[in-house]
């Protein structure tokens, strides 16, 4: 039947998009209009923060959160955000893993925050999309995002991959970039996912390994011109290079969640934290 002919090919494209995640760069995603895990790419890969959008206002970079509500109240609450108002940057995975998942997006979007997009975000995205795309009800652990409206769910989907701030000549992202290319030529699944990176001596560039014994972490190895703030790396917790900062400290694993103040001429020694309420995910699970 037609019905049977699209779903093979619908099966037969997704496949097809997972076979290249590692080897293709954004143009031909961006032609498609789909991530490397087959999410809707958001209306813009590449932000930038300007000033008419800062205000004058400080910024607060805040590590990831996977639906830790609690904690993000309370470094919130720490740093006295809503009274100081600062101008809000997520790390990206705002969501998944941790209890209080819709109520994070709520409380970001009232903000009038930023975000970045995370892997877990991206996982969230693709069961939402498969659900509304094939009429299935949502897998029980992502029954959270009914609880969003049409427009939290766009600011949700509208996050980029990167944005950049050219008033602190800093950059988040959330997991990392690969020193030696600009943003566009960065691949969408390593700025999402990456950690190490390894010195590939044919092609004289780095390149992305899932091998931590062969490579280094990609931070020690970025030499600006921007300084980056990222998270994703809960097992270095805080890190802390000459030009990158790292701020995922593991909160939904019962660790802290961080936050940092940076200006253009101290980038990272103004941070606090907050204690995780529990071991809310346990990480060797």
């Amino acid at each position: 039947s037609s019905t049977k002919m699209v779903s093979t090919l619908v099966q037969a494209l997704t496949i097809l998009r997972t076979s290249f995640r590692h080897f293709t760069r954004l143009s031909w995603f961006e032609e498609a209009r789909l991530s490397p895990y087959g999410v809707t790419l958001p209306k813009e890969l590449h932000k930038t923060l300007t000033d008419a959008e800062l205000k004058g206002r400080r910024l607060m970079i805040i590590g990831d959160v996977h639906g830790c509500f609690d904690e993000l109240e309370d470094i919130l609450l720490k740093a006295d955000a809503r009274t100081n108002n600062y101008c809000i940057v997520f790390v990206g995975d705002l969501v998944n893993k941790g209890p209080k998942n819709a109520e994070v997006i709520k409380l970001a979007r009232n903000l009038k925050s930023f975000s970045v997009r995370g892997n877990h975000d991206e996982v969230c995205m693709l069961e939402w999309e498969k659900s509304v795309r094939q009429h299935t009800p949502l897998p029980h652990s992502f029954q959270w995002m009914k609880e969003l409206t049409k427009e939290e769910l766009g600011w949700f989907f509208d996050m980029p991959y990167t944005l950049t701030i050219p008033s602190l000549n800093a950059i988040v992202v959330h997991a990392g970039l690969v020193p030696g290319i600009s943003i566009k030529e960065q691949k969408i699944d390593d700025v999402i996912t990456m950690r190490y990176i390894v010195w590939n001596k044919l092609s004289r560039r780095y390149e992305v390994t899932a091998n931590s014994n062969e490579g280094s972490l990609w931070a020690g190895s970025w030499k600006g011109n921007e300084h980056v703030y990222f998270g994703h790396d809960a097992i270095h917790k805080l890190q802390l290079a000459p030009h990158a900062t790292g701020l995922d400290t593991g909160c939904v694993y019962g660790g802290h969640l961080t936050a940092v103040f940076p200006t253009a001429s101290d980038r990272c020694s103004h941070r606090i934290d907050v204690p995780a309420k529990r071991i809310h995910k346990n990480p060797f699970k």
